[in-house]
């Protein structure tokens, strides 16, 4: 029994995969329904889907869209140095390397 369950574990990575590679721009950059994702990447349910997606990602597709959204959000709340800021840095570097 444990060889038939390693054998599906390893099946439903192997389709998580090719599905998931799929799925996962849509699941960072819109916010169509999950089974909808589901049914355009051909898989016959989203339940189904989700199985394969945490077997392949070790996350549910759900909570992988709102990790991905925080990870957006996060790197657009980090504000780029400004121009004096980057020329002092510059500055400082040169002079510690003639010090």
């Amino acid at each position: 029994m444990e060889r038939l369950e390693v054998a599906v574990d390893a099946e439903l990575a192997a389709v998580a995969l090719r599905g998931g590679f799929r799925s996962v721009p849509a699941l960072q950059t819109t916010d169509l329904p999950i089974n909808l994702i589901a049914s355009i990447v051909e898989y016959a349910s989203r339940s189904y889907f989700t199985r394969a997606f945490r077997a392949a990602y070790a996350t549910d597709p759900k909570s992988f869209r709102a990790s991905a959204a925080e990870r957006d959000h996060a790197s657009q709340l980090a504000v780029p140095p400004t121009l004096a800021e980057r020329t002092i840095s510059a500055v400082e570097s040169v002079l510690g390397d003639e010090e």
